[in-house]
């Protein structure tokens, strides 16, 4: 790929794990030969699940925009009992999926937090073709697509939580000798938005709210600059890496 060209960015916030603790590789493969074994989900991208996944999982990339159209697919009803895991920690991927579907209204999600990653180092087995498709060449620097590219925000505090979106209006990525070595990238405050409030009046109240924190800090443009990016430790089969910023 030459480089200067432009791609599609989405960036959300870490999320916390779900209440539920995680089960370990033997008490899950226990519940999967059960008579009743819960759903399990693959949320690393496709080509991923190709490559490794537990035995009789199916995939919903939790990265994609249709996560939960895909899993309300699978499983129609939200009591049915799930199981999400992604590469392990300390990749984020599975507790991100079993927030997004405790708050879809499922009602039994439980986070297997060690993943792939647990799973073989117990010992035990996964299906797949072992192969993961050749890296693209992203050697260059790379422009943010602002038409198209959105930052995901969570906020929260002792007694609850909101999420929305924020436009991205600028930014950029150096790639040299296959790692990120400088990134930027600028957020438009003005159109800030709260996706989870219904009630517009409440909703507006947030926003103005927000707008009055944030500008206390920053500018209609806030312009914010990477300066401490490294992989996260494990791969994990996830079909690409992850970054701690």
């Amino acid at each position: 790929m030459a480089s200067g060209a432009t791609f599609g960015l989405s960036v959300s916030t870490p999320a916390l794990p779900p209440p539920m603790s995680s089960p370990t590789p033997a008490a899950l493969s226990a519940r999967l030969a059960s008579s009743s074994p819960p759903l399990l989900l693959h949320v690393l991208p496709p080509e991923s699940w190709e490559s490794r996944r537990l035995p009789g999982s199916q995939c919903a990339c939790v990265y994609e925009m249709t996560f939960l159209e895909t899993v309300r697919g699978l499983a129609p009803d939200p009591a049915t009992p799930l199981v999400v895991y992604g590469a392990g920690l300390p990749s984020l991927e599975s507790a991100t999926a079993a927030e997004k579907l405790a708050a879809a209204g499922y009602t039994q999600v439980t986070d297997f937090a060690g993943g792939l990653a647990e799973w073989e180092a117990a010992g035990l087995p996964v299906e797949g073709s072992g192969q993961l498709p050749p890296a693209p060449d992203f050697e260059g620097r790379w422009h943010v697509d602002d038409a198209t590219s959105v930052i995901r925000w969570t906020g929260r505090n002792l007694f609850n939580h909101h999420e929305g979106t924020v436009p991205l209006s600028g930014g950029a990525f150096e790639i040299t000798g296959g790692k990120v070595t400088q990134a930027h990238f600028t957020i438009d405050l003005r159109r800030i938005a709260c996706t989870d409030l219904a009630d517009p009046d409440y909703n507006a109240m947030l926003l103005r709210h927000l707008s009055d924190q944030l500008r206390q800090r920053l500018t209609n443009s806030g312009r914010f600059s990477l300066v401490d990016i490294a992989p996260l430790a494990s791969d994990g089969g996830r079909g690409g890496c992850q970054f701690s910023l």
